[in-house]
């Protein structure tokens, strides 16, 4: 046999990869792009989120600032009505100490005209006798008898005109006194002493009536007021928020099981544990931290949220809260968060139907409920009985002070009167 005819030995064999099929590279071309598509939609989602949480923050803020705001302009009118309340204590003091002034100046005269004239009498010339010495001894006893009381009498009655001199001069300089120490708008009023000699000052009925009526208006437009701010801080309006989901994919030819099911499921996923813990960290985490445990949110849930599954493959549902975009906002959010949790987990149910927002979470302009009338109507009430009792015990005590004047000034007339000078 040939040598040269043998078969060579075998060699070491190549190992050749073929390069993949066309299509499975657009795969994973695709399979990339939508990878970093998820990943920026991701990081755009974080954004948002972090966006719309400063949002709430600065909207917790605002709403900080408009009811110091608020409180603050209601101090401001409170103490406007203070300072014209004093402004007009301290006119009407005014008037009356200038009319006290002209009272006394006026007696210090009618007093001094009586000086001069106990003056006069006692510097004129004594009686001559009687040249008659016919008269018996009684007569003339008599007649001295009267003279001696008469100078006695004048005497006194010079001193009662000197202590009254020294009564007006005090009065006078408590007078000075009493307008230096009237106090300013906010502090209170401080009865300044009267003395006891001083005569009550009785006012034209005319101006009392005026200023009854002036008093008796600002004080019920004050109640009116305060009780009105009163009774917009104890009733806080609540306001009802609806929103409506649906399945996404829902037409006319979608089976009536189907629909039932998928109702089914979101009426049983609502109370799930998970996204009561999913709800309660995202309105923490939004500024709601009275929702900040999932035990909070199922209470918000049976309190005040209605879910109405009425239609299949609709559910509608209603909060009732305080606030209108407070009770918006926290709808808005457990909707979101519902929808989330249903989508996740479509791919598990029977119906496979897509879940999305039919209505956006809106809250009427109007409140649901408003107590704010009644309780002004109650708060108005009890302050206005309340004044009117204290009004009634001050005017009865001012009529007793001026009947007792009346009978201190009828006295003391009746006591210097001229019954006291007249000789039997």
């Amino acid at each position: 046999m040939d040598e040269s005819a043998a078969p060579a030995p075998p060699g070491p064999i190549e190992s050749v990869s073929a390069p993949p099929p066309p299509e499975q590279a657009s795969v994973v071309m695709t399979t990339e792009r939508l990878c970093a598509a998820f990943a920026s939609l991701q990081s755009e989602l974080e954004s948002l989120h972090a966006v719309t949480s400063q949002h709430d923050h600065r909207a917790t803020e605002l709403d900080a600032r408009d009811g110091a705001l608020r409180e603050y302009a209601a101090q401001l009118t409170d103490r406007e009505f203070h300072l014209a309340e004093r402004h007009r204590e301290l006119n009407s003091a005014q008037e009356q100490l200038l009319a006290d002034a002209g009272t006394w100046r006026q007696r210090e005269a009618e007093m001094l005209a009586r000086e001069r004239s106990v003056g006069e009498r006692e510097s004129a010339p004594p009686i001559a006798p009687a040249r008659h010495q016919a008269c018996d001894e009684p007569h003339v006893a008599t007649r001295r008898a009267r003279l001696k009381k008469q100078r006695s009498l004048l005497s006194e009655r010079a001193a009662q005109l000197v202590r009254a001199k020294e009564a007006i001069t005090s009065r006078l300089a408590d007078t000075g006194r009493t307008r230096h120490s009237l106090p300013l708008a906010g502090q209170p009023v401080r009865p300044s002493p009267m003395p006891a000699t001083a005569a009550p000052i009785h006012r034209p009925m005319t101006a009392t009536f005026g200023a009854g009526m002036l008093a008796a208006s600002l004080s019920f437009a004050a109640i009116a007021g305060v009780s009105w701010w009163v009774a917009g801080i104890v009733d806080r309006p609540r306001y009802l928020a609806q929103t409506t989901i649906g399945m996404a994919d829902q037409s006319a030819n979608v089976e009536p099981e189907l629909a039932e099911s998928w109702s089914s499921f979101h009426l049983e996923l609502a109370n799930d544990p998970q996204l009561l813990a999913q709800a309660a960290e995202r309105l923490k985490r939004r500024g709601y931290a009275e929702f900040g445990t999932p035990s909070d949110v199922r209470r918000l849930i049976v309190d005040s949220m209605t879910i109405d599954a009425a239609t299949p493959g609709r559910l509608n549902l209603s909060m009732v809260g305080e606030g209108r975009l407070r009770t918006q906002r926290i709808l808005e959010t457990y909707t979101s968060i519902l929808v989330g949790m249903a989508n996740d987990s479509r791919e598990r149910r029977a119906d496979q139907s897509s879940t999305a927002v039919v209505a956006d979470a809106t809250a009427g302009e109007e409140p649901a409920s408003d107590h704010r009338l009644p309780i002004f109507a109650l708060v108005a009430g009890a302050m206005a009985c309340v004044c009117t009792v204290v009004g009634l015990a001050g005017v009865g005590i001012a009529v007793g002070r001026r009947e007792r004047g009346a009978k201190d000034e009828t006295a003391v007339e009746i006591d210097g009167g001229e019954d006291r000078w007249s000789i039997k």
